[in-house]
């Protein structure tokens, strides 16, 4: 009986090309997810609503490269926002 493995796109996994068993690939998963958080450094991934509004708002700093992108906007005004609010401290 031959037993088939299955990514999770529903692709058959050939095991003569991927070379790993279950336990080497799910050594591999956590490897690579301890470099991800490694590499994350001292930010914490947080889930957002916002009024689609502000999301255009955003957008159009972006086309007009004020920011790279939207976590990087989002990040700068929630910066700005503390230091007016004199929670955090300039410099």
């Amino acid at each position: 009986m031959v037993r088939k493995k299955y990514l999770a796109d529903g692709k058959t996994v050939d095991e003569d090309k991927d070379g790993k068993g279950p336990a080497q690939r799910s050594a591999a998963a956590k490897k690579a997810a301890r470099t991800r958080k490694r590499n994350r450094g001292n930010q914490t991934k947080i889930r957002l609503e916002i009024d689609n509004t502000l999301l255009d708002g955003l957008d159009k700093l972006i086309k007009l490269k004020v920011h790279k992108s939207r976590d990087g906007a989002i990040s700068t005004a929630i910066g700005q926002y503390l230091l007016q609010m004199n929670i955090l401290k300039n410099g």
